[in-house]
């Protein structure tokens, strides 16, 4: 950071982001890629992930 930028930096995702992994989802099904859904367990690994970021940021005070 500094006086008129704030920087994000963000690991490097290979695969794309999660909503490219659910459009590829649907796509693997052939179903409309909005209608793309991930496995239960999946879905619980991506939620807890980010729980835990939340949960980190709030620590830090940066948010709510």
């Amino acid at each position: 950071m500094d006086p008129n930028n704030l920087y994000f930096v963000f690991e490097h995702l290979p695969w794309g982001t999660l909503t490219d992994l659910i459009k590829a989802q649907g796509k693997r099904y052939r179903v409309k890629p909005s209608l793309g859904k991930l496995s239960e367990d999946l879905a619980r690994i991506y939620a807890a992930q980010i729980v835990v970021a939340l949960k980190e940021l709030h620590s830090r005070k940066i948010m709510h």
